[in-house]
């Protein structure tokens, strides 16, 4: 049946209508999350909630800790560390995971067997792993510290990589490499000079992918640290007192948190198209 004199049918109308449903559901907390934290205090949660009101910065100030409640080092700390931990287990995945991919991909390093293996240590829960890797940070006396954090990190997204880089490396054809060792390259030359460049899309997708894990992790990196070396979602938990949550400061930190990983997600979002559907998943 079609809606006379428009040429649409009942079933594309329902279809849309379902689309644009699932999308307000979707994107209606991020947008009452964003007006919460420009909402003076006294009327964030007010009841029927108030949609006209001039906007203020007072949550924002708050929350980097500038204001005359702020905490201490203020979010402006976590949010260094956040970006440090963050960036430097990205660093460590990336190169650390495409040498192991590019071994097993190319010198067929534990058959299928070990690809396998990495696969299976990516899908223990974290609840399981939690305990062993306190006891481990705990005994090398790097607790509250962002090298321990990078360490669980990059331990707990290297199967990942690995497994996405053997992928990528498996659907470059040998025969590029055995020219470029032709030409006078040497192994390592040939993966730098011109394999890498190639699988550069897929490398791409798996640092964002690895980046925003770390960026939004809260279990870790809540048992893990206590003040020193806190992340910025844990750090958000400070609003939560004895006396009330400040939903103005926590909506604020929340948009804080949120910006880093739609931010770069919008810059590399055509490398993250790219390396998806390049075939990673086929390994």
């Amino acid at each position: 049946m079609r809606i006379r004199g428009q040429g649409v049918s009942w079933k594309e109308v329902a279809i849309h209508g379902g689309i644009l449903t699932f999308l307000l559901i979707t994107v209606f907390p991020i947008f009452w999350m964003l007006i919460s934290s420009i909402k003076p205090p006294g009327i964030v949660f007010a009841t029927p909630p108030v949609w006209i009101f001039k906007p203020t910065l007072e949550n924002y100030i708050q929350a980097l800790g500038y204001g005359p409640r702020g905490w201490g080092t203020g979010m402006s700390h976590f949010f260094w560390n956040s970006l440090v931990i963050a960036t430097v287990v990205t660093v460590s995945n990336l190169i650390i995971g495409a040498l192991a991919g590019y071994g097993m991909a190319r010198y067929k390093v534990g058959g299928e067997t070990l690809p396998l293996a990495f696969l299976l240590g990516k899908m223990l829960p974290p609840t399981v792993l939690i305990l062993p890797f306190f006891l481990i940070i705990k005994k090398l006396g790097l607790g509250d510290s962002q090298l321990g954090l990078v360490l669980a990190y990059t331990a707990l997204n290297l199967p990942f990589c690995v497994w996405m880089a053997r992928g990528f490396f498996l659907d470059l054809p040998r025969e590029i490499e055995e020219a470029a060792m032709i030409d006078g390259c040497s192994r390592l030359q040939s993966l730098i000079r011109v394999v890498a460049p190639l699988a550069l899309p897929g490398l791409i997708a798996i640092g964002i992918l690895v980046y925003v894990f770390c960026w939004n992790e809260f279990m870790f990196a809540m048992i893990l640290t206590s003040l020193k070396a806190r992340t910025l979602p844990v750090a958000a938990s400070l609003f939560i007192t004895d006396e009330a949550i400040l939903w103005g400061p926590m909506t604020a930190t929340g948009v804080i948190i949120m910006s880093v990983p739609i931010l770069l997600t919008l810059v590399a979002q055509r490398y993250i198209i790219a390396g998806l559907s390049a075939g990673a998943l086929k390994g």
